[in-house]
């Protein structure tokens, strides 16, 4: 019962992404959690506000942001994807917004670069944790 009452939420909320943002791409991922494409960066701030001041979506949490590697090209021509989830605390439903960002690695992914400017203290200064 409980599986098929999250499923029913879950198409709900589906439906209603889709009335309210007709012109994004919504998509269902393998758990059938709806999928929310942002095309650009600077609307995903207005995005989320309008998601919260939803009353029938009641989006309360951002619980991750974090980022996948598209070098399949399944989710589009970008390398990388920023995915943020959000969370509905009153339905425990989650929503992902998808973005894809960079077409090359962004520097933060640049290990040589982070590496020259990080200072190194040598081994026999750094902090030993043992349990």
């Amino acid at each position: 019962k409980a599986q098929a009452a999250l499923q029913q939420e879950l198409d709900r909320v589906t439906a209603r992404l889709g009335e309210i943002f007709p012109e994004h791409r919504i998509d269902r991922d393998k758990n059938s959690e709806p999928v929310l494409w942002v095309k650009a960066p600077d609307e995903l701030v207005p995005l989320v506000r309008k998601l919260m001041k939803d009353p029938s979506l009641a989006v309360d949490r951002l619980s991750d942001i974090t980022a996948y590697d598209n070098i399949d090209k399944v989710d589009g021509p970008k390398r990388f994807i920023v995915v943020h989830q959000l969370y509905m605390m009153k339905t425990h439903a989650r929503l992902r917004l998808r973005q894809a960002r960079f077409r090359q690695p962004p520097p933060c992914l640049n290990q040589r670069h982070h590496c020259r400017r990080l200072p190194v203290s040598p081994r026999h200064q750094r902090p030993m944790y043992r349990r």
